[in-house]
């Protein structure tokens, strides 16, 4: 299957849009540190155990589960999870057509940002994750075909059960006119934003000057580079000190700041209270994502 591509894909009048580089299979899943995407996220336990920390707790994953995440939840998976193989994939959805409104009644059940929704094993489940895996590493000139036609079934599986398990209601669509620039953007700022993330380097790798590359991040999240790369890095210091005994010093560091001064002067002014404030006021008493 060719890289880099977007598979489209209908059900009713639900559009789906899948970049064809999200969908990989892992072992190594907790190198990355906490981070979130606007897209949908499905998360597939091929083998092994693995446990997903989130905003506002963590679940354990068996095999042959899936989780399906929201756009904007911040997550990793936790110390423990490097044996596991994972297959993952983000998903865009659109309103298309007209008739049966399966779309109002899909996304009046996803939830627009809170814990993730898990799906039991079951053989249908497992048969569309052969097809998908399969298709992936096939070098058959109908492989990307085949790879439709089993995220079609997934699909339709999973939004059968969401519409029928009536969950909240949500108006919010994760990524509507969001494409695959959008999807390197992203996982751009998601490997990069602690050390060496540059609006230079962004720009060579979607070959755009900056200003062009500039307004592609604010189409993607409405602020700018510098904006957006220090939403993160707080982000990621208010998990790390609500969530793990770290040092506060290790936590400056392993958000992208180089001085504790630097590092203590921005979180106070952007979150109003100095980092061991902010940590006396949301410890919480599972220190899960600790390293």
């Amino acid at each position: 299957m060719i890289n880099g591509e977007t598979l489209e894909i209908e059900i009713g009048n639900i559009g789906l849009r899948i970049v064809t580089d999200s969908i990989r299979a892992a072992r190594n899943k907790t190198d990355s540190v906490t981070h979130s995407h606007t897209s949908y996220e499905l998360h597939h336990l091929l083998s092994g155990g693995a446990t997903l920390e989130y905003e506002g707790g963590s679940t354990e994953l068996s095999e042959g589960e899936t989780l399906l995440l929201s756009p904007e939840l911040f997550h990793r998976f936790a110390a423990g999870s490097e044996g596991a193989l994972i297959l993952s994939l983000s998903f865009y959805l659109e309103r298309r057509g007209s008739g049966e409104d399966l779309y109002s009644l899909l996304t009046s059940a996803l939830p627009e940002k809170g814990s993730p929704i898990r799906f039991e094993r079951s053989e249908a489940i497992d048969g569309c994750i052969k097809g998908i895996t399969a298709g992936a590493h096939s070098a058959s000139p109908f492989a990307t075909e085949a790879v439709k036609a089993s995220l079609a079934l997934l699909f339709t599986e999973l939004f059968s059960r969401l519409a029928g398990d009536g969950a909240k209601s949500d108006k919010r669509r994760g990524g509507e006119k969001y494409g695959i620039r959008g999807f390197v953007i992203e996982e751009y700022f998601n490997r990069y934003y602690v050390d060496g993330a540059s609006l230079s380097e962004l720009s060579e790798l979607l070959s755009l000057s900056k200003k062009q590359t500039e307004r592609a991040i604010k189409e993607a999240f409405g602020v700018g580079f510098r904006e957006h790369l220090l939403r993160l890095r707080i982000k990621s210091a208010e998990e790390l000190l609500s969530g793990s005994d770290r040092e506060i010093r290790e936590i400056a560091e392993a958000v992208g700041y180089s001085s504790y001064n630097g590092f203590y002067e921005i979180f106070k002014a952007r979150v109003g209270i100095s980092p061991e404030e902010y940590r006396r006021a949301h410890r919480k008493q599972d220190l899960s994502i600790s390293r």
